[in-house]
């Protein structure tokens, strides 16, 4: 796997876990909610119960409506309207916490989003860096080989094995035309390497002005 397929993988591992933090609190958040709505019902329906059973009683004369009764209801519903609010200002309070906790998951996720981008972006530097050694690399490996051909050829000249005067005459036609289409396939090779490495063209026209001079030995 390249550096490019870690990148990618880190960066979708990272997002995966940061998503699923946030499904998780989400999930609780609606949980809480929902608990929350169950308790005001039950108080809702606390209230309506007693209301309804108070007129259930005036209506059909269970019980008289004496003060001392009327009394105890009055301060019985008073207690309860101070429990529900009571319990009304802590799901408020509940709920101011559960929107604090959306604020600070959400600016996690944005701090830890930017930390991953910058992550990301030092790949993608360091990845550029890594391909433009790579290509230096190649190119000096190529100017060597070349070096080392035209050390090796200057050293035949220099030693007279290309010289004219001590070849056989018989033979210097063939030994000619094979050298010639030996330089034409390396002209070949070295003209198709120009097109496909437009940066090496110093380097490879080198090459081709030793085969003109080679070929005029």
């Amino acid at each position: 796997m390249d550096s490019s397929d870690h990148s990618k993988s880190f960066s979708t591992f990272g997002e995966f876990l940061r998503h699923k933090k946030i499904d998780v609190k989400h999930e609780q958040i609606k949980k809480e909610q929902g608990n929350l709505v169950q308790q005001m019902r039950r108080a809702v329906y606390i209230h309506t119960s007693l209301y309804i059973e108070a007129d259930k009683q005036a209506l059909f004369g269970k019980r008289r409506k004496t003060p001392e009764y009327i009394h105890k209801k009055i301060k019985y519903a008073q207690r309860k309207i101070q429990e529900d609010k009571k319990e009304l200002e802590n799901v408020n309070k509940k709920i101011d916490s559960l929107k604090r906790t959306v604020s600070e998951l959400n600016e996690a996720y944005n701090t830890e989003n930017m930390l991953v981008s910058e992550m990301i972006n030092k790949i993608k530097v360091m990845e550029y860096d890594i391909d433009n050694k790579e290509q230096e690399k190649r190119q000096a490996v190529i100017e060597l080989s070349f070096k080392q051909k035209k050390a090796k050829l200057m050293q035949k000249v220099l030693e007279g094995s290309y010289i004219r005067a001590i070849r056989n005459e018989l033979r210097r036609p063939d030994e000619i035309e094979k050298l010639q289409t030996g330089l034409r396939a390396i002209q070949v090779i070295a003209e198709a390497a120009i097109n496909e490495y437009p940066q090496m063209d110093k380097v490879l026209n080198k090459i081709l002005d030793y085969i003109i001079v080679s070929k005029q030995i």
